[in-house]
């Protein structure tokens, strides 16, 4: 998520990023391991931060699974430690649709962990409304990058190549963009409210599979070599919740906005991935290769 949104939060803020290592030659991020207390009071108080956004996490469900003590490390003392030393500073704790696994649209009192990372996000939270802390409950989709494709950019790529897939038509979510991700960080500093809020699109959650076919349609993708199938016969090394959709009636109260539909929100993916695939094509095609 940080990756995603980075560049666009400079609209709204002025931004220094922080990550274990420098992600890339040329980019400007500020190293700190987050597990170190130590490192994390020095660029605390080097920085003196209004707004801390806390997006590191270890998100992969099996790692967490496999190795809870790293999970802990890097989902609740990491989280501790940006605690301890944030001062007056608010913090806006991102955390997951993963804490649910109930039908319908869940509320935020809905909790149902069943897994070490929903559990230790859970717990995140705990710790980060002991401070000044807004906990945003959320899934998002995004473009990708190299690295992490993510979903959608995992399925447009399928799409694409014709790939098999297997698609969950028992596993319901409400992803919001991630495009749409800075404007509503803006206005949740803006009218300020410690506590826990569900943030996903507007309406009825839909399965992964429903959600595929959609965004399908809209790029023009052929989902022939698609199988709707229930993720309980998959097989996964870790449960994963079925029921992660998320009634998010409760944020838009408090901040005053609406959120936008599934409709929008794939609509201004597929403009973004149709300019990002454009913007590829004409430096190959500029290519003096």
């Amino acid at each position: 998520m940080g990756r995603a949104i980075a560049e666009d939060l400079e609209t709204y803020f002025v931004c220094r990023h922080a990550a274990s290592s420098a992600p890339a030659s040329g980019e400007s991020y500020l190293a700190v391991d987050l597990t170190e207390k130590g490192s994390v009071n020095d660029l605390v108080k080097r920085c003196r931060p209004d707004v801390i956004l806390h997006l590191a996490a270890l998100a992969d469900v099996d790692a967490c699974e496999a190795d809870p003590t790293r999970a802990y490390r890097l989902n609740v003392d990491a989280t501790r430690n940006l605690v301890s030393a944030a001062g007056d500073a608010k913090i806006i704790y991102v955390s997951s649709d993963h804490v649910y696994d109930g039908a319908g649209a869940n509320r935020e009192a809905d909790v149902r962990p069943t897994n070490v990372y929903a559990l230790t996000k859970l717990w995140g939270e705990d710790i980060a409304l002991s401070a000044n802390a807004a906990a945003l409950r959320l899934n998002f989709f995004c473009l990708g990058t190299e690295k992490k494709e993510g979903f959608a950019g995992w399925l447009t790529r399928s799409f694409r190549s014709k790939q098999p897939l297997r698609l969950f038509g028992d596993v319901f979510f409400n992803p919001i963009y991630a495009g749409f991700l800075p404007g509503i960080l803006a206005r949740v500093v803006e009218r300020w409210q410690r506590g826990t809020f569900n943030v996903g699109y507007h309406g009825p959650g839909v399965s992964k599979a429903e959600f595929a076919m959609r965004l399908a349609a809209r790029l023009g993708l052929s989902t022939e070599t698609c199988v709707v199938a229930s993720v309980g016969d998959a097989q996964l090394k870790t449960y994963r919740p079925r029921g992660m959709a998320m009634n998010v009636e409760f944020f838009e109260h408090a901040f005053g906005m609406r959120l936008p539909t599934l409709d929008r929100c794939l609509d201004s993916f597929c403009d973004d991935w149709r300019a990002w695939n454009d913007s590829d094509l004409l430096r190959l095609s500029d290519d003096p290769r």
